[in-house]
């Protein structure tokens, strides 16, 4: 195959694809749905606990006025909590027209 044919060769096919996938792209437009729509939405809290250690919290005694360590009197600990977010959607019927 000579020089010239292959850049033929190769010009065609480039203008193949992009008009198959222009064609295309227009094709799928047409046929998706319209925009969601949101119907509900919602959130709540669930379970949960709360451990404190004995003692009373010092902030004097945590963090940086206390470079040995820290202190865990007083301190919390929460765990086991669940926050849930919930969204009902609808989806419209109608069809886009552009």
């Amino acid at each position: 195959m000579s020089s010239n044919n292959r850049k033929s060769f190769f010009a065609l096919s480039l203008i193949a694809v992009i008009a198959f996938t222009s064609a295309r792209a227009q094709e799928t437009n047409k046929s998706k749905p319209g925009p969601l729509t949101i119907q509900e939405q919602g959130s709540f809290a669930v379970g949960g606990s709360v451990t404190t250690a004995p003692g009373t919290f010092d902030p004097i005694k945590q963090g940086a006025y206390n470079p040995a360590g820290t202190d865990p009197a007083g301190q919390t600990l929460h765990g086991d909590h669940a926050y849930v977010s919930a969204l009902t959607f609808i989806l419209s019927t109608a069809m886009r027209s552009s």
